[in-house]
């Protein structure tokens, strides 16, 4: 192996938002943070090198992206993905959240109802409500943990009069990879009932070996022409910080509206550095994401069988892609409020809020596994000692939480 992922890296004191606000967040610094969605990895030093020789020359002023940053991206849709995009599909942007809020701006009018699938990524309900549209929600189907659209309850609703869809591919938090046949489902109904598809696959390149993703558009042109993907570098290469990505839009009529507000928004625009690291990303990075994503699924299959032999009051379904379990606390029994508070001030972890995620999330907990396999053990063997506690009546969880700091907003 080229690369040590097992080296520990401290991310405090360096403004992380997922260790140095654990206070903020858990009314606790020393604990295990494990929420936020981004690697405790180092990145790729081929990505560190660009930076480190970009930042020698003096002058940050203001940079474009070239024909060699736009194909670094395109041959790699279409060597990792099979999808064949065009330079002028592409629209740029510097954040996928910021992109789904403007996205429904452009493309849907005020109080146009707009559907996701729940439990979802906290930020589409947002993106939904922020953007004055009405949020209607289709739960998945949870079958012992595996996670399938409910596709009657989706043209139950689209009958209703649907405008947008937006579909996490992969899927956060349940960690689903759609397979082929779902993907068509779904996008059938978006043309039946004249829905705009919008593909959050931020996670698509964090597959792992027994699954393969995807993009929704590349399924065929008329599934193309009413669908506007969303992707990033971020999560992939862990460079969430440098704020860059695209949105491929085949359509012309609805790419010129999203150019559009992203022009007024002045969206366009990406950091001298940022352009480096993705360019350098695409370009030098596949081996070291190859290696990165042999390590996370020695650390997803410890903590999947880790669960089951050593704490099987806990459930929790093998992810397929992304670095993100989704864990059932529910036979524990607790309010939701008392389970944060269990797993903070009992276990020392700070894993992300089920309810996040929207009412089917309440009784789960979403854990971050990417990070060093000996900080993953730990982490289990807390939470192990903990539940045991727990369930052995040792731990009294009402007067654990009371002699604590209370947690504001558990709910």
């Amino acid at each position: 192996m080229k690369y040590d992922f097992d080296q520990t890296v401290d991310r405090r004191n360096t403004r992380c938002f997922k260790w140095d606000l654990n206070k903020v967040n858990f009314k606790r610094e020393d604990i295990i943070s494990m929420w936020v969605a981004d690697m405790d990895l180092p990145a790729a030093p081929e990505i560190t090198e660009v930076i480190i020789n970009r930042a020698k020359h003096p002058v940050y002023g203001y940079s474009f992206r070239d024909n060699r940053f736009y194909n670094a991206y395109i041959n790699w849709q279409k060597h990792r993905n099979n999808w064949q995009i065009k330079r002028d599909w592409i629209v740029n942007s510097n954040s996928v959240v910021t992109s789904l809020c403007l996205i429904l701006q452009a493309l849907t009018a005020p109080e146009d109802k707009v559907l996701i699938n729940s439990p979802v990524y906290g930020q589409f309900a947002l993106a939904v409500s922020g953007s004055g549209r009405t949020l209607v929600t289709s739960p998945l189907r949870n079958n012992e943990g595996y996670y399938t659209p409910d596709f009657q309850d989706m043209e139950n609703k689209f009958r209703s009069g649907i405008a947008a869809f937006i579909l996490c591919s992969p899927h956060n938090p349940v960690g689903r990879v759609w397979k082929e046949e779902e993907l068509r489902l779904m996008a059938e109904l978006c043309l039946k009932y004249n829905v705009l598809l919008i593909s959050d696959e931020i996670h698509s390149d964090l597959i792992f070996s027994e699954s393969h993703h995807i993009p929704i558009a590349s399924l065929s042109e008329d599934i193309s022409r009413i669908t506007v993907t969303c992707t990033s570098p971020g999560k992939t290469f862990n460079v969430s910080g440098m704020c860059i990505g695209f949105v491929i839009i085949e359509n012309k009529i609805l790419r010129e509206k999203v150019k559009d507000i992203f022009t007024s928004s002045h969206l366009l625009a990406a950091s001298i550095f940022a352009i480096e690291a993705c360019q350098a990303a695409y370009e030098k990075g596949e081996r070291w994401l190859s290696e990165m994503l042999g390590y996370l699924q020695t650390n997803r299959d410890y903590l999947v069988k880790f669960i089951r032999t050593e704490i099987p009051s806990l459930k929790v379904y093998t992810p397929e892609g992304t670095y993100l379990a989704w864990i059932d606390f529910r036979l524990l029994h607790l309010s939701q409020s008392d389970l944060l508070c269990f797993l903070v001030f009992a276990a020392g972890l700070g894993l992300d809020n089920g309810t996040k995620f929207g009412e089917e999330g309440r009784g789960f907990m979403r854990l971050n596994f990417a990070c060093s396999f000996s900080l993953l053990q730990h982490a289990l063997h807390n939470l192990a000692a903990a539940v045991k506690e727990l369930q052995s009546n040792d731990l009294d969880i009402k007067k654990l939480i009371k002699e604590s700091e209370v947690i504001e907003d558990c709910d």
